[in-house]
């Protein structure tokens, strides 16, 4: 005779409410007392017919209940609502013990074992022919909780699968090449998708990786070309998660993220914007290379580095906003981003590498912060069209000044002949940071008509090389430091003291 699995579920429900009205009787006087929680529960699945329970505590004492983190909560908040795709198998039939429901029939479970005693199954294709699949929540009337490793792999007739809540992983190649595949709902509970698991479902057009996923693996939607959107809500995104998805325009990222992979979003030439959240500290080598449709990408603060070629060639970003957290931008980070106007790269930033934002055709303006520490003299290689720049003496090699127009020098040392030829050049502000002004620093600025000191106190001027006889510098007027400047005394050495 078959197990009844309703009736034992309906059976644990009707003692655990029961011996709840009871405990409540007892202790209804509220006396304080030390909670005896002993061991955790294992969670009860939900089914088609029937609610589960989460798993959790319970103290033997006064019969509270308590999550899987020892909080108190109540037997309604450990609910497992009812599912009408959690069908439960037995291995002698094709139809849900439970409702009668028809279910796919040839699926191969594989035993999970743990102390040597069986805890539930894995599922895979076995001789399965339907082109739609639908996995039970229990078989033999224990938890399916895992798709086998290659388990549907190149199911070239799958069309659909249905994958019921208690599935926590998902095996490496669990459908790759799947060519018909259009729809895969992954369930709540899910903690691990495998690396490649979906990749090449050409077919396949929405992913939503539920919030709790822990791990979502290297290149597992890799090549899916339909893929027209994807909520995101994983603590790990593998390398070239989403590789190659063509037509990707909309990409979720959830909180939780710590780090999005390398290569992970690399082609997706429909995607237009890009959040990403507070969590997230790394953007990885070539994640939104070739996003040739990217217009916007907007970290919330947390970013802490983007490394190499990580948004190169997005010919479309026009916006990067990457706070005040990002401490290193490295080698072509932004090369080849022929529409983006301006940079803003915030106060902690302390490295640009060598032709991080090479050939930026269309930068006009950049703000870099006075934390600054290391900046490679071509990070702003053949950016032409560069008309106003905010940073501290030290990034000055570095910009790019045949269009310049304003500049803002907001501390250190400015360099001898560092703006030399700047003919453009019509008006500068020396910060109050500013310390010195080398020989030279403005030879041949000949459009230069403004120069503000916003520290104008103790400014000397000596000669050059002997630094003898300074003299003292009144430089009130922004006309007369413009004309002192690139005239009579632009080969000398200005100093704050």
């Amino acid at each position: 005779m078959k197990k009844k699995p309703l009736l034992i579920l309906l059976s644990i429900a009707a003692t655990c409410l029961c011996s709840s009205a009871a405990i409540l009787s007892a202790c209804g006087d509220g006396a304080p007392h030390e909670h005896n929680l002993g061991a955790l529960i294992a969670e009860q699945p939900a089914t088609c017919l029937s609610a589960g329970l989460r798993e959790h505590y319970r103290c033997d004492g006064c019969g509270k209940y308590f999550d899987v983190d020892k909080a108190e909560t109540t037997l309604e908040a450990l609910q497992i609502p009812s599912s009408p795709e959690a069908h439960s198998l037995y291995a002698s039939d094709d139809k849900c013990s439970l409702c009668g429901a028809r279910l796919t029939a040839g699926l191969k479970y594989t035993e999970i074992r743990e102390r040597g005693k069986v805890v539930g199954y894995s599922v895979g294709r076995g001789a399965a022919a339907d082109s739609r699949v639908e996995i039970p929540a229990l078989y033999e009337g224990l938890p399916v909780t895992a798709v086998d490793a290659g388990g549907f792999e190149n199911y070239i007739s799958l069309e659909s699968v249905t994958i019921p809540a208690g599935i926590k992983q998902i095996g490496a190649k669990a459908f790759e090449n799947c060519i018909s595949l259009k729809t895969a709902a992954l369930p709540q509970g899910l903690q691990k998708l495998g690396d490649s698991a979906f990749e090449n479902c050409i077919l396949l057009e929405y992913a939503a990786l539920p919030y709790g996923t822990e791990l979502v693996g290297n290149y597992a939607f890799r090549g899916c070309a339909s893929l027209a959107a994807a909520e995101i809500y994983c603590k790990t995104m593998g390398d070239g998660a989403f590789y190659g998805c063509a037509s990707l325009e909309s990409a979720m990222l959830g909180g939780g993220c710590r780090a999005i992979g390398e290569y992970a979003f690399k082609n997706c030439a429909a995607l237009e914007n890009i959040a990403v959240p507070a969590d997230v500290t790394k953007i990885g080598y070539g994640a939104f290379e070739n996003c040739v449709s990217l217009e916007s990408a907007v970290t919330e603060g947390g970013v802490i580095e983007i490394c190499e070629y990580a948004f190169s060639g997005c010919a479309a970003l026009k916006r990067v906003d990457v706070g005040d957290g990002i401490t290193d931008i490295d080698t072509f980070a932004f090369a080849g981003c022929g529409k983006l106007e301006s940079v803003d790269v915030g106060g902690g930033i302390t490295k640009i590498s060598n032709l991080a934002f090479m050939d930026c055709a269309a930068l006009e303006s950049v703000t870099i912060g006075d934390g600054i520490a290391e900046i490679g003299e071509y990070a702003f290689q053949d950016c032409a069209a560069l008309k106003n720049a905010t940073v501290p003496a030290s990034a000055i090699p570095a910009v790019h000044k045949s269009s310049l127009r304003t500049v803002c020098i907001s501390g250190g040392a400015i360099g001898g002949r560092a703006f030399g030829n700047c003919a453009l050049l019509t008006s500068v502000v020396i910060g109050g940071g500013v310390t010195a002004i080398g020989v030279y620093a403005f030879e041949n600025c000949a459009s230069l008509e403004s120069v503000i000191f916003e520290n104008g106190e103790g400014w000397k001027v000596y000669d050059y090389p002997d630094m003898s006889s300074p003299a003292e510098a009144d430089v009130a007027d922004s006309a007369e430091n413009a004309r002192r400047l690139c005239g009579e005394w632009c080969g000398k050495y200005w100093k704050r003291v």
